[in-house]
């Protein structure tokens, strides 16, 4: 994402003026506003990851970071707080660890390498450096088969600050996002 806003800097309660963090982005779901992106050609769907800064601005609603058409979507889940990887059919993993701030910028890493021979190494996750591994629901081995194509980096659309088949909008700052295919 190449869009700048201004952010306000408030140290101790005062004011100290707007500053901009590059590579960043504002949403604001009163304002319906989201990415989107549909490759031209499909890309490496094996091997990919996801990166980006993020910071909940409101935790009323199922918080969609990215979504690959459904077919395979990163979310913060409002009624439990947790961090979930689904596709159309069901959740592929569901943290135990929780993400109530909303205050709180977190670094998430998303990982996925269908070519490891061990299925839970095909599909990772990492939240401010640490990977989780601890998960309320585990269906990385039967949802990513060894060497099976995801719908990241298909030439599907691609969205982030949305669900796909949603109008429902996020509230958040995402910086630094970055998808290597």
């Amino acid at each position: 994402m190449s869009t700048h806003h201004r952010f306000r800097r408030v140290v101790s309660g005062l004011s100290t003026g707007g500053y901009a963090v590059d590579n960043s982005a504002v949403f604001n779901d009163d304002d319906s506003e989201y990415l989107i992106r549909t490759p031209t050609s499909a890309g490496n769907q094996k091997t990919w990851t996801f990166s980006t800064w993020i910071k909940r601005a409101n935790i009323g609603a199922n918080g969609y970071i990215f979504d690959a058409t459904g077919r395979l979507y990163l979310r913060l889940v409002d009624s439990s707080f947790k961090l979930e990887c689904g596709n159309a059919t069901d959740s592929v993993f569901l943290t135990t660890q929780v993400f109530r701030d909303p205050h709180a910028w977190l670094h998430i890493v998303w990982n996925q390498d269908s070519t490891q021979a061990t299925a839970s190494n095909r599909m990772r996750i990492y939240v401010n450096g640490t990977e989780i591994t601890d998960f309320d629901i585990d269906n990385r081995s039967s949802n990513i088969s060894q060497n099976s194509d995801q719908a990241v980096n298909n030439n599907v659309a691609h969205y982030i600050g949305k669900a796909s088949d949603s109008s429902t909008y996020n509230d958040q700052y995402l910086a630094q996002t970055v998808l290597v295919d």
